[in-house]
């Protein structure tokens, strides 16, 4: 078979190459731009989407306190205490979130507002309202967290209910043993039960919530110690490796396995999560031993991506350097 036809046979059909991808986290922090990964108000994490958040908070005399973090550290925060002067900003980085106080004014209109920065210039402003409600009353979460998770969010779901989401570290079996996110309830004299309000484990102020599959919500309940409820949900997801990918020239869009969190996505007959489909422009050839091409990607989670070529070695796959195909069609 002469190495034109053993491209066309071993590509045309899909034109795909199947990239066995070895992703090695190297830290949490996503890939993204100065997107807003978490707001909390005096230590409750808010809810909400775009720029508009709300939260839930306990009545307190005591100064208010809001954190703000950014994903990747691609921006800076800043609260402007005197909207008109530049320099009453109070937004203080602290570990890895800026934290900054309510002033009176704020306190009294419950709702504030926060701007992101990115060169010094103002990309985007955010708005939180919130509300207060004595401790016997208090179904608000405090923290949902799987351990080693790489980030998470929440958002309110087509029910009306609070529901978050959370990114599992590389590999994780949710089943083996079984899985556990902890919940946390922002009043230690708050509940959690599980699914059809069934008792929970606890560890220190956590409960433990078993998961044991991806993609699949579950339910849980805060009750206050008025016996006021509050129900909301989580889902475990795996960790999307990429961001983008691409080819020069491609005849089609690159498929990339859970690039949108999908999990209907599925690549025929093969694991989803350990395969791309690379779809080769029209007429490519193999000339003289080689088919270069080059990828352009972007990554999330900071990993690294390898791939196994036809010595059965692992070499690792660097956005904007060139490859030989050959070297790895299969």
């Amino acid at each position: 078979m002469n190495k034109s036809k053993f491209l066309k046979k071993s590509l045309a059909m899909l034109l795909a190459l199947m990239l066995v991808l070895a992703m090695i986290p190297l830290s949490a922090s996503a890939a993204e731009g100065p997107a807003v990964t978490e707001v909390t108000v005096d230590g409750v994490a808010a809810t909400g989407s775009d720029t508009s958040y709300s939260a839930t908070i306990v009545e307190t005399t005591d100064p208010i306190k809001v954190t703000v973090e950014i994903a990747d550290d691609a921006g800076t925060v800043a609260h402007y205490k005197d909207g008109t002067l530049l320099d009453s900003n109070d937004a203080v980085k602290t570990g890895e979130v800026y934290l900054f106080t309510l002033t009176e004014e704020e306190v009294a209109a419950k709702s504030f507002s926060f701007s992101v920065l990115v060169n010094n210039a103002v990309v985007e402003t955010y708005n939180v309202t919130y509300t207060t409600v004595p401790a016997s009353a208090d179904t608000s979460v405090k923290s949902v967290y799987l351990d080693g998770q790489y980030g998470g969010w929440n958002n309110i779901d087509t029910n009306k209910e609070i529901h978050y989401t959370v990114v599992a570290p590389y590999g994780l079996d949710l089943a083996k043993p079984t899985s556990y996110v902890e919940v946390t309830p922002n009043y230690a004299g708050a509940v959690v039960k599980g699914p059809n309000g069934g008792d929970l484990k606890k560890s220190g102020n956590a409960y433990l919530l078993p998961v044991s599959e991806y993609d699949s919500r579950v339910q849980f309940t805060v009750v206050a110690a008025n016996n006021a409820q509050e129900n909301y949900t989580v889902t475990v997801i795996k960790p999307v490796p990429f961001a983008s990918f691409s080819i020069e020239d491609e005849r089609h869009a690159s498929q990339i396995s859970r690039v949108t969190e999908d999990p209907e996505f599925e690549v025929s007959g093969v694991n989803s999560d350990a395969t791309v489909e690379v779809y080769l422009p029209y007429g490519a050839k193999v000339e003289n031993g080689k088919y270069n091409f080059t990828p352009t990607f972007e990554t999330n989670y900071d990993v690294k991506v390898y791939l196994t070529n036809l010595k059965n070695e692992q070499v690792e796959l660097i956005s904007g350097q060139t490859y030989n195909l050959v070297d790895f069609a299969r």
